[in-house]
């Protein structure tokens, strides 16, 4: 009996992209499971606009199509579409030359819809618009992405050392930015 596509691993799904047609389109739904999902949530935290991230984010998936070669050899297709979505949200970044987030477009997930928390939402998102491009991803990809220092300096292509820094930094300022909310409560 053949194997189901969602047990073959990343690499053999990579693979079968190259395969024919019918073999192309399962094996690139399958990754599009996998990683839709956080590819997009990459998009929007880093751009901040939903209609923005969501032009970003299929873009990121037609790159990867695009890109699908038969003498590149794929090590790690997650990693891969992270780094092709991180190019075009700075790309778009860059083009825009202000990166916009809209508060209302924000869905932090919270079970109780108080007031509270939703207002804490709401500064917790203008205090990441407040640091720098740098800062504001390497905390994302910490955070929500649960990355080390080594793995986001690897991903960024900066030493250790300046991750490190960024990450205390925004930190450091997040925490000023919310001291006087948590000093009421």
């Amino acid at each position: 009996m053949a194997k189901k596509y969602s047990e073959y691993s990343d690499i053999e799904l990579y693979n079968l992209i190259l395969e024919d047609k019918k073999s192309k389109e399962l094996a690139f739904a399958e990754l599009y499971n996998r990683y839709s999902r956080k590819i997009y949530f990459y998009c929007f935290r880093i751009i901040g606009n939903q209609q923005q991230a969501e032009d970003a984010f299929q873009e990121t998936f037609l790159n990867f199509l695009q890109s699908v070669k038969p003498d590149r050899v794929m090590t790690n297709v997650g990693g891969f579409l992270l780094r092709i979505a991180r190019n075009i949200c700075h790309k778009h970044i860059r083009d825009t030359r202000k990166p916009v987030v809209s508060i209302n477009d924000i869905d932090l997930s919270f079970n109780d819809e108080s007031f509270e928390k939703k207002e804490l939402a709401s500064i917790v998102v203008a205090s990441l618009e407040l640091l720098s491009e740098d800062q504001r991803e390497s905390l994302i990809l910490q955070v929500y992405y649960d990355m080390s220092y080594a793995e986001i300096a690897e991903f960024l292509g900066v030493p250790v050392s300046t991750v490190r820094n960024w990450i205390v930094r925004s930190k450091r300022k997040v925490s000023k930015i919310l001291a006087p909310y948590f000093e009421r409560t």
